[in-house]
């Protein structure tokens, strides 16, 4: 049986149009590159990257993959980029000599450190203009509801 929606299909259409523009804001923000005290620029996406392979040293190419929803091609030109910036370093298995294990480096560490730093303060500026409008516990019923869509995706 199909239930009558309590919302009309053109405020479902905003809503849509809405959900994909935050995206791509999403997106754009992910992509520009940023110095994070480095003397070199890198874009959040390898910033977060690299936190991803220093929180499981060793993991490897095929999980990171996994874990992002990505394929495991565009893991591996990602890593690929990341090894020559001496962020991320590879090291074979000793059970497998066709596996990778990805470790972070030096300089690695230092991104992520910074990179977190900058996180920390951007949301808080973020907040603070958001608070603006609206009051702490819708903020936090926003990022509930973000938590929420995020597990949805993670049961496809």
């Amino acid at each position: 049986m199909n239930q009558q929606s309590d919302w009309e299909n053109s405020e479902l259409l905003h809503f849509s149009n809405l959900i994909h523009k935050f995206n791509f804001a999403m997106r754009n923000n992910l992509q520009i590159a940023r110095d994070y005290d480095m003397g070199e620029a890198y874009t959040a996406i390898e910033s977060h990257l690299v936190l991803d392979i220093e929180k499981r040293p060793g993991i490897t190419v095929t999980e990171l993959a996994k874990e992002r929803s990505c394929s495991k091609s565009a893991i591996t030109q990602a890593v690929n980029r990341l090894e020559k910036k001496g962020l991320v370093q590879r090291a074979k298995a000793s059970d497998n000599q066709k596996a990778s294990l990805l470790f972070v480096t030096p300089k690695g560490r230092t991104l992520t450190h910074n990179h977190i730093s900058f996180d920390i303060k951007d949301t808080q500026e973020l907040i603070n203009h958001i608070k603006t409008k609206f009051s702490d516990d819708e903020i936090r019923t926003f990022f509930s509801i973000i938590s929420y869509i995020l597990r949805l995706d993670d049961t496809k």
